[in-house]
């Protein structure tokens, strides 16, 4: 069915919204027609249907049925409201910044405890030891800042 490949175009590249009156009136009708049907994933050991809700604007929503139920692949942006894919991303991105910063503060207890180098003592540490602990930290930190502004960015 090549009505799918229109659907998931306009979901990528213009966030669900018909681009013309001829392109709204020709794709509503076809999803009518299939009851809103655009095609299945085929990952050739399971077949999931792929469905899509709409309004006279655009394409709402696009839902893979799958045998665990049902999973959105787009659901259009609204203004000052999350989509549940951005809530599904910000709760991913939340439990990485989690790991990452009990990582940081496990390797800084490491490094404080004088097992760093694996010897139990902190006068061991040489010059290298240090500027490499200190590298690899601020590097994490890095990572969380960054993680930071995507959340922040999705919200």
């Amino acid at each position: 069915m090549e009505i799918s490949k229109s659907i998931f175009a306009l979901a990528k590249n213009n966030n669900g919204f018909f681009k013309s009156a001829k392109q709204s009136e020709f794709l509503i009708s076809q999803l009518i027609r299939f009851d809103g049907f655009i095609g299945h994933a085929d990952s050739g050991y399971n077949t999931c249907s792929i469905f899509a809700n709409w309004d006279k604007e655009g394409i709402l929503k696009i839902v893979k049925s799958t045998k665990n139920g049902d999973v959105v692949m787009f659901e259009r942006k609204q203004e000052n409201k999350l989509t549940v894919l951005e809530v599904k991303k910000i709760k991913k991105l939340e439990r990485s910044l989690k790991a990452l910063k009990k990582e940081i503060n496990d390797n800084q207890n490491v490094f404080d405890s004088g097992y760093y180098n694996g010897s139990g003592d902190i006068s061991t540490y040489s010059i290298d030891n240090i500027n490499l602990f200190n590298y690899f930290q601020e590097q994490k930190k890095k990572q969380c800042l960054e993680i930071e502004k995507i959340i922040n960015a999705i919200k």
